[in-house]
């Protein structure tokens, strides 16, 4: 699959302070141009043979053909619309995608935002460690306070990026990890710092996709629990005490597309019912997502 990416700047059309008005005018040429808009997801255009995206003023193109894409950006063209063209739609997301041609094996790495966690954390003079956690975290009330050297939730904000784009291992420690983003004490500070050497020696490292032939679709599904992984690390009068963990990874043809870690809402009164929960909660991401790929393979 090819895939281009176009920047379209808002204030040519008048459009600026509307990012409404914006939308439904790209929508319109989109439209004009031969896309139908998906009924799943409002960002998503389909024509014939090109699959578009639309995240504000940025459009992802992808298509079997690169001449398709370009046909595509000409009929843009044609339809008054001025257009910044990159040839790698990497870039819309820091991601850099190495693909080998050999084994069909792709590879996601986002070095230089690791290099900035590093930077922010000012941890270049510390040893790098195996594991990105090594326990749950409670709220730790008594705990030292925070030292405040860095910015606590602009780190969170960085790590959870990199998790959802290129490090799905993160999951856990940066779940556990933002739940005290607006009160952290020097526990959670220490947590960070441990997620930060972990990239440090790891830097290098990212997801690696092996997808299949597209000829069709197979959807892969994993998921699990723990059960009341939070006892003792909480009040005991504190309901989150008793709050079980539940995760899951969803495959399309081999590649990773949605991975989730995070407490269940709902108090579980056993292992089974832990697991039951996790399983709905993956389900409200497979159902949307069975009926997109089908819309898409059409």
């Amino acid at each position: 699959v090819e895939g281009k990416r176009l920047i379209i700047d808002k204030s040519l059309y008048g459009l600026k302070q509307s990012p409404h008005n914006f939308y439904n005018f790209l929508k319109g040429k989109l439209e004009l141009v031969g896309f139908t808009q998906s009924g799943l997801d409002q960002c998503l255009f389909i024509s014939e043979k090109v699959v578009c995206l639309v995240y504000v003023d940025d459009t992802l193109l992808f298509a079997k053909d690169m001449k398709d894409i370009d046909d595509i950006i000409a009929a843009l063209e044609a339809a008054g619309m001025e257009l910044e063209v990159e040839d790698d739609v990497a870039g819309f997301l820091g991601v850099h995608i190495d693909r080998n041609n050999e084994t069909g094996e792709v590879t996601l790495t986002q070095q230089g935002l690791i290099d900035r966690i590093i930077e922010a954390l000012h941890i270049g003079d510390l040893p790098t460690v195996a594991t990105p956690a090594t326990e749950c975290l409670g709220k730790d009330l008594l705990g030292d306070p925070a030292d405040c050297t860095f910015s606590y939730a602009s780190v969170i904000g960085m790590i959870w990026y990199l998790y959802g784009h290129s490090r799905a291992d993160l999951g856990f420690a940066c779940s556990q990890a933002a739940r005290f983003s607006f009160a952290p004490k020097r526990s959670h500070e220490l947590a960070l710092i441990r997620i930060g050497q972990y990239l440090k020696g790891t830097r290098d490292k990212g997801l690696i996709l092996k997808p299949m032939r597209t000829d069709h679709f197979e959807m892969d599904v994993y998921v699990d629990s723990d059960f009341m992984g939070l006892y003792g690390k909480e009040e005991r009068t504190d309901p989150t005490n008793v709050k079980s963990r539940g995760g899951h990874v969803i495959l399309i043809n081999g590649c990773t597309i949605i991975c989730q870690s995070k407490l269940i809402d709902a108090i579980c009164l056993s292992t089974m019912m832990a697991e039951h929960y996790a399983l709905s909660i993956a389900m409200r991401e497979v159902l949307p997502l069975r009926s997109l790929i089908r819309t898409v393979a059409r």
